[in-house]
């Protein structure tokens, strides 16, 4: 029996011909599992539980390729009931229904060039065991399936080794997800752990400014882990040059971290040994966070608008810091001057950003030209602009240094 399935098991075998080999005799497999050690989808639920121990067991969890629901099992025996399946083949979910073991099944192929029968955002957590493999599903297709899977959700999938000596597709199957976060959507960790769908939702000129705050503050103590599986470089990055820049402050400048957060960009300053920094943020669920951690001396919370005013006297600080800050979605250029307002004469606003956003964000084509407005009208001066070959995922970034110089 052994044998039969590991013929299905080749880059060569089509979708159709996969589907009508697992429909034909859908028992059998189960029996195949059972005497082949198959622990799948036991490390499956396990790595869920130990990854994600807060997911309620009201979540709602899509089994990808869920086949006669093996996995689904042992979902239900670690108490989670919510559970949708998808799969090819009707004769596979038929065997898994007679069990009783799913909510709501979902037929249907899963290819690249086809969008799954299943609204945007619609699961906390997608499964799937043994279900990429060559002949049955390689990586090209984890786009769809993040489409389906609601922010913030978590997609975990256990796959077996050595399928790059079997497959050419699979050779690259790690790296062909790591480096395609646009078409991902989303952020990829160990485990297949898929954070946040940031560049779609977050990083675009659609959302609101209230819609931005909203989104941060849904999950502040999970922030700073999530931003570390995105690679993000950025606050070490802007701590390290302001500390090369450090002649022009002493230790005791009195720093304002903008759009601070959860204190990510305050911890490398510490590390710097800068100590006098506050925090201005427009959620205060993101600086409850930071203010537990006792990294700052004073907080703020407001929204940042071009045509609005901050809680802060002018002429108050002697720097302005901001890692990711400016974004599509964020900050725009156009809150350069309220910024400046409270930066003493002489001080300096130093932050890092993106590379590549004008390409995406109409408004960030006049990013650069507005600061050089600033220039012209001798309101400030912009004394280097570095790039960072690492900022965020793959992509690179860009360190500003703006000097205040009027009023």
């Amino acid at each position: 029996m052994s044998g039969k399935f590991d013929r299905i098991i080749h880059e060569s075998v089509t979708p159709v011909q996969c589907v009508d080999f697992y429909s034909n005799d859908p028992v059998s497999l189960d029996d195949h599992n059972a005497l082949s050690n198959y622990k799948g989808p036991e490390e499956v639920v396990k790595a869920l539980m130990e990854i994600e121990p807060k997911v309620e067991n009201i979540a709602r969890i899509l089994d990808v390729c869920a086949g006669t629901g093996r996995l689904a099992k042992v979902l239900i025996n670690n108490g989670f009931h919510n559970i949708d399946a998808l799969d090819g083949s009707q004769m596979m979910l038929e065997e898994a229904l007679r069990q009783g073991l799913y909510k709501n099944t979902v037929v249907s192929m899963i290819q690249p060039d086809l969008r799954l029968p299943i609204a945007d955002d619609s699961y906390d957590v997608i499964t799937a065991s043994g279900t990429f493999a060559p002949g049955h599903l390689f990586s090209d297709c984890i786009p769809d399936l993040i489409r389906v899977l609601k922010p913030g959700g978590v997609m975990i999938f256990a796959m077996r080794t050595s399928y790059e000596k079997l497959s050419e597709q699979f050779g690259n199957f790690d790296s062909n997800i790591l480096r395609d976060y646009e078409s991902c959507q989303g952020m990829l960790a160990a485990l297949a752990r898929i954070m946040y769908n940031f560049d779609r939702d977050v990083v675009t000129d659609k959302l609101s400014p209230d819609e931005c705050i909203k989104y941060y503050s849904k999950q502040p103590e999970r922030y700073d882990e999530d931003v570390e599986a995105s690679n993000y470089k950025g606050p070490e990055e802007l701590a390290r040059a302001i500390a090369e820049f450090s002649p022009a402050f002493d230790k005791n400048s009195r720093i304002l971290d903008i759009c601070a957060g959860t204190g990510r960009l305050a911890k490398q300053l510490k590390n710097f040994g800068f100590e006098n920094i506050d925090a201005l943020d427009g959620s205060e669920a993101m600086l409850k966070e930071a203010v537990s951690q006792g990294i700052y001396k004073n907080t703020f919370v407001s929204m940042i608008k071009s045509d609005g005013t901050l809680p802060i006297e002018n002429d108050s600080y002697d720097l302005l810091t901001a890692s990711g800050t400016f974004a599509p979605g964020h900050l725009y250029s156009d809150c350069i001057p309220v910024l400046l307002r409270v930066l003493k004469p002489g001080g300096m606003m130093i932050w890092a950003m993106r590379e590549g956003y004008e390409k995406k964000s109409p408004q960030f084509e006049k990013f650069d030209p507005d600061i050089e407005a600033l220039e012209q009208a001798g309101k400030a001066k912009l004394l280097g602009k570095k790039h960072i070959p690492l900022y965020l995922y793959e992509d690179g970034g860009f360190i500003y240094m703006l000097k205040k110089l009027s009023n």
